[in-house]
């Protein structure tokens, strides 16, 4: 077995011989960096859903009429819309998000400093941990499908504040401290009950004393599952537990891309999964009796989880597994081989026996960071992934085979090289597309930088060789300070990157809150908005993305949501991807159009056109407080700037039918 040694390496960053200053010193660097990587682009992705939920009960005659609030099935698992419902009420919505954000990152880095230092305790002085975690939550930090989740989100969600007691209550049972843990885990589970089951049983897992046991309490968790899904599968009757979702049910689910589902991900999920497989096979034999028990039950339930949604989701349709959403385990997986990374750069400077193998080693290490770095990009990754493993235990196998020693040297070059041209490309894509929007005002915004991978590949370029032991100590410590000041400097510009139709929407929110004015009375369809219409117009959105998020949590919701998203599909001339965007062409040069979507059973108070509309003399001008721009969906498409959109009543209309 291949362990590092007991000493402390003292080469990286500062360590915890040369006092308590150091220490705080490179964890603010870490922090910066860690904050300037996650830069805050405001009410965004679910975001809007929690905001709303603490929204609705402070407006009930107007943005808590929306169906999202009406039919959600989904909020009252959490504390987390009541905590953040009295945030909103003590320092308005967009200052509550800001701070909630701010806060769950905070205390989710301090959770993974102390993990980590717990996790893999023989190679983590002060200023390798620092380096490590840089490294973990800069490359991609996804899973889950569709590269739609990722640990340590930047806006206002339970789910950052679940993690961070998570890793809080995982550190406390990796030392032993079971009360603490248990307090810790609890607290998760008020927050995000599905983001901390997996860290629960994790941590059960450890603090049980004997492997007997560990093995018996898998082994009934195990019947438990198989005695629910043979009860699905020969229709017992056992309400809630064995239920099964209904044919109308589940289309609504798959005709939106639901990712409840393994059948709505992509062969990139699964590749990213392969990743990090890899990396934990390749660390295992280097962490302790406790770190390597803990990765036993990360891969086990990650891989349970898989199958288990699979079995019971996908195939017999079970609400309660699809609700359970089992796969969320695997951002557990995916943080804890994103720190297993930087803890194989740092043990090849002392787990090899010799220099053959040393060489091998450090083939494979390397290889591993490309594969990280084209895990959001390229299935390849796998495939790389793959072949580290490979050349990190063939020397363990066939002892007999050698490399040239100049591969040592020749690696990390070769692999920065690499790393440039997977930068470039990304650059290349992302960068030009921006630099589109008009008078570049979406270039200039940190998180398009972010996007582009350009702070991902610098951070590469810095960490992996200081984690190899390729920049001498002195130098890394004399440029703490100066770091220091230029990453506090940069958090004023990087972490708040708002854009400035994004404040305008907050700000409505703002306003909307000190007012309670309700401009229109009922639903209004406001195409692509999210938020539109509660901040500009008080009033309840009609067919928004946002509000089918919660769709597998409650079936009415989901009728009335498809039934909506099916009648405006229906408006379109050609719809390239629905879920994101809708044009809705019909409308702008057919009143026989207006006429049909208010005549359904179920219609909009009014219209928000984009353009306005040559058949109606009636529409209401409103201009936006800020230009809203948006890329286009064609290569070489202008972007699309809206300042004005037209309001449209419904009731005009539907009058006009009767006649």
């Amino acid at each position: 077995m291949y362990r590092l040694s007991h000493r402390t390496p003292t080469s990286v960053g500062g360590d915890t011989a040369s006092g308590p200053r150091v220490t705080w010193l490179v964890m603010w660097l870490s922090f910066a960096v860690f904050l300037v990587m996650r830069p805050y682009e405001g009410i965004v992705h679910d975001a809007r859903l929690y905001v709303g939920y603490a929204l609705a009960p402070l407006d009930p005659d107007g943005i808590g009429l929306d169906i999202l609030f009406q039919q959600d099935g989904q909020s009252g698992y959490s504390i987390y819309p009541v905590f953040l419902r009295e945030m909103v009420r003590l320092i308005g919505p967009a200052a509550a998000a800001m701070v909630t954000s701010y806060l769950a990152l905070a205390l989710w880095f301090l959770g993974a400093w102390r993990f980590a230092g717990r996790f893999a305790p023989r190679v983590m002085g002060a200023g390798a941990l620092a380096l490590v975690l840089v490294l973990a939550t800069s490359l991609h930090t996804y899973y889950g499908g569709s590269t739609t989740f990722h640990f340590a989100e930047p806006f206002a969600s339970p789910r950052t504040l679940a993690e961070a007691c998570v890793l809080l209550g995982l550190s406390f049972a990796l030392g032993g401290a079971a009360i603490p843990s248990a307090l810790w885990l609890l607290t998760a589970m008020a927050i995000h009950p599905l983001m901390a089951i997996g860290g629960a049983a994790a941590a059960v897992f450890v603090l049980l004393p004997s492997n007997r046991m560990r093995w018996y309490a898998a082994a009934m968790g195990g019947l438990a599952v198989c005695a629910l899904l043979l009860g699905a599968w020969f229709g017992v009757p056992l309400g809630g537990l064995t239920a099964r979702f209904d044919g109308e049910w589940k289309r609504v689910l798959q005709d939106y891309g639901s990712l409840v589902f393994l059948s709505g991900w992509e062969p990139l999920d699964f590749a990213r999964l392969l990743v990090h497989l890899s990396t934990v096979a390749i660390a295992y034999r280097l962490l302790t009796a406790k770190g390597q028990r803990l990765l036993v039950a990360v891969v086990v339930m990650a891989c349970s989880s898989l199958a288990l949604t699979f079995v019971g989701a996908d195939h017999l349709q079970m609400v309660l597994i699809a609700q359970a959403q089992p796969w969320r385990v695997l951002w557990l997986l995916a943080f804890v081989s994103a720190v297993l990374l930087g803890v194989i750069l740092l043990s090849l400077r002392s787990s090899a026996r010799n220099a053959n193998e040393a060489a091998f080693r450090t083939a494979g290490a390397y290889t591993l960071v490309l594969a990280w770095c084209m895990v959001g990009t390229s299935t390849a990754a796998a495939t790389l992934s793959m072949l580290a493993a490979f050349l990190w235990w063939l020397p363990a196998f066939r002892p007999g085979l050698t490399v040239p020693g100049s591969l040592v040297r020749v690696a990390p070059v070769v692999a920065l090289m690499l790393l440039a041209v997977i930068a470039a490309a990304e650059a290349s894509v992302v960068l030009p597309l921006y630099a589109a929007s008009p008078a570049r005002e979406m270039l200039w915004l940190w998180p398009t930088w972010v996007l582009a991978g350009v702070p991902r590949f610098a951070v590469a370029c810095a960490v992996v060789p200081a984690l190899a032991g390729l920049w001498p100590a002195k130098a890394a410590r004399s440029w703490q300070p100066v770091t220091a000041a230029v990453l506090t400097l940069a958090l004023f510009f990087t972490f708040d990157s708002r854009s400035r139709y994004q404040r305008s929407v907050e700000q409505g929110l703002v306003q909307q809150m000190a007012t309670a004015r309700t401009v229109i009375s009922g639903p209004v369809l406001w195409p692509d908005g999210e938020l539109e219409p509660w901040a500009f117009l008080g009033s309840a959105g009609y067919g928004s993305i946002i509000q089918g998020t919660p769709r597998v949590f409650s079936r009415d919701l989901a009728m009335q949501w498809g039934a909506r998203r099916r009648q405006l599909l229906s408006l379109e001339a050609s719809v390239k991807d629905p879920r994101y965007r809708l044009g809705m062409e019909r409308l702008y040069h057919s009143p026989e159009a207006m006429q049909e979507l208010c005549s359904a059973g179920d219609p909009p108070t009014a219209v928000a056109l984009l353009e306005a509309p040559g058949w109606s003399q009636t529409s209401t001008r409103f201009e936006l407080p800020a230009p809203q721009l948006l890329p286009p969906q064609d290569p070489g498409q202008p972007w699309e700037v809206r300042s004005v959109v037209y309001l449209v009543a419904c009731s005009e209309w539907q009058g006009a039918s009767r006649r």
